[in-house]
């Protein structure tokens, strides 16, 4: 069995590497986990542990879906936390409305129930996760921060394919090998 998620990477523009800088600094006090930009990404499934078989039909299935889509361009805007401000823990990046990333990501839930994969049923909420947060002093820091990106674009992204992931969780931090990286057809 392995740890598996279906995901978009993100990767950090200039812009965004000196916002998470200058979030990270002025967090500095509190008990927080930063991502590595190196491996931000839009999870569109979190799959946990899959048996080989299931992996392989996957693959093939995730090719066949990602056939009948094209690049898009994601917007990355504003910052906000999950649950909520009382008591955050996941502090993260929106992603603008896509409907085709919606479509997408409706469609791989799909085929995974058709897999016996069992979801939950929680709404797409497509975000980057860039802290998991264990202890903060001062929500109003939080609150700061989201009052200043609010509805702020930080970066444009193409994106070009979907990869299927394998997660392995270490003391360092999780550590993400690609199983299989699917593209998407390209638009000129």
């Amino acid at each position: 069995m392995k740890r598996t998620f279906i995901a978009i990477e993100i990767p950090a523009s200039v812009k965004l590497k000196e916002l998470l800088e200058l979030v990270r600094v002025d967090f500095r006090e509190d008990k927080i986990r930063w991502v590595n930009p190196e491996i931000l990404h839009i999870t569109l499934s979190f799959l946990g542990d899959t048996s080989e078989q299931q992996i392989n039909n996957i693959s093939e299935q995730l090719e066949k879906i990602c056939s009948g889509y094209s690049s898009m361009e994601l917007h990355l805007k504003g910052v906000g936390v999950f649950p909520n401000l009382r008591k955050p823990r996941v502090f993260w990046i929106g992603i603008e409305r896509n409907e085709l990333l919606e479509n997408l990501h409706g469609e791989i839930e799909v085929m995974l129930r058709d897999y016996g994969i069992n979801r939950d049923n929680k709404p797409f909420s497509p975000h980057l996760t860039i802290a998991r947060i264990k202890w903060i002093d001062n929500i109003d820091k939080i609150k700061y921060w989201l009052q200043k990106y609010k509805g702020e674009t930080i970066q444009k992204t193409k994106i070009g394919e979907v990869i299927y992931y394998e997660s392995k969780l270490t003391v360092d931090g999780p550590v993400y090998n690609p199983i299989k990286k699917i593209p998407l057809k390209r638009t000129r």
